[in-house]
């Protein structure tokens, strides 16, 4: 009976150990991104200032800890980052809220058209880790390229204008 018994325990351990879900890393916190917003949807002027603010919310009963971070990301339509920035935050206390701001250009923008503004609020570990607080809030803006783009292409008519002139006056 012993025996059975004993056989009976270890059968049951095992099934628990191989049953129980294994959580990869769990932040202790519990957070929300409530807005991600640009200070408007388009951008027409190439090197314009572009205002992203982000509140975030500690919907958790801890207070989270001085050096959570905002990670921002801003993507062009084939998902290349164009630019990035990363806050780090002073102790939020439960059910507080912050709000950040960061203001950025379009400087870094080689195509005309959308872009993806994502933020993700992470613990003191660092994005570099994954420990997330509160998943990617995301935004589209729209904008033109960056002015090396445009002054590229206005370099390369001046130059055949004036080939096209040089060309002329030694026909003459």
């Amino acid at each position: 009976m012993e025996q059975k018994l004993s056989l009976l325990l270890l059968v049951f351990s095992v099934m628990i150990i191989f049953t129980a879900p294994c959580p990869v890393y769990s932040t202790p916190y519990s957070g929300t991104i409530n807005q991600l917003s640009p200070d408007k949807q388009s951008y027409s002027n190439p090197g314009e200032n572009i205002v992203i603010t982000c509140q975030v919310t500690n919907d958790g009963k801890k207070n989270i800890p001085v050096g959570s971070t905002i990670y921002y990301e801003i993507v062009d339509s084939n998902n290349n980052v164009v630019s990035t920035h990363e806050t780090s935050l002073n102790e939020i206390q439960s059910g507080g809220s912050y709000t950040d701001t960061w203001t950025t250009t379009n400087t870094g923008f080689t195509d005309i058209g959308s872009y993806d503004i994502k933020a993700t609020w992470y613990d003191a570990q660092g994005h570099q880790n994954g420990h997330v607080i509160a998943g990617t809030k995301e935004t589209a803006i729209y904008s033109v390229p960056s002015p090396w783009f445009i002054t590229s292409i206005a370099a390369i008519v001046l130059a055949v204008g004036a080939l096209a002139i040089k060309k002329k006056k030694q026909i003459k």
